[in-house]
């Protein structure tokens, strides 16, 4: 996990995601728990760094409780996301509020380290990230220079 822990490590100072309201923070842990869940389970480490690093991002400053709140909410929705169309009906939405410059990358970067965390980035993972950068209209390119940093 040391990779997603630097990345989140580095994103916490990242002037672009102090500014997110609410309605996009809980899309950027949607699509994060569609990663981490992308094998339909969550080991108990990987739990505790999945949450420690979203509980020291920069939007957190008073929003705790709706970090914990959203946290829950997702993984239930992203552990049944069983097939590609849940998937990316998912992805699809929480996208729709991270449409501001810049942030579709940050989050995306994101993303991929946590995929990349046990480095192996497995198949399940890989349509994931494929459902999130079109979601976030990354295109292939792109999203792949963004996961060679983490492969």
């Amino acid at each position: 996990m040391g990779t997603w822990l630097k990345m989140a490590d580095h994103l916490s100072t990242d002037e672009r995601l102090t500014q997110l309201n609410t309605e996009q923070i809980q899309a950027v842990i949607d699509m994060l728990c569609l990663v981490i869940y992308a094998d339909n389970r969550m080991s108990a480490l990987e739990e505790v760094e999945f949450e420690s690093a979203l509980l020291k991002m920069p939007w957190i400053e008073n929003k705790e409780q709706i970090v914990q709140a959203r946290i829950n909410t997702a993984s239930s929705t992203a552990r049944y996301a069983n097939t590609p169309e849940d998937r990316k009906t998912i992805a699809t939405k929480a996208a729709k509020f991270l449409e501001h410059d810049g942030v579709n990358e940050a989050v995306f970067g994101l993303a991929a380290s946590m995929a990349y965390s046990d480095l192996v980035l497995h198949a399940r993972e890989a349509e994931v990230l494929t459902v999130l950068a079109a979601a976030l209209n990354i295109d292939e390119p792109r999203a792949q220079a963004i996961q060679s940093q983490f492969a």
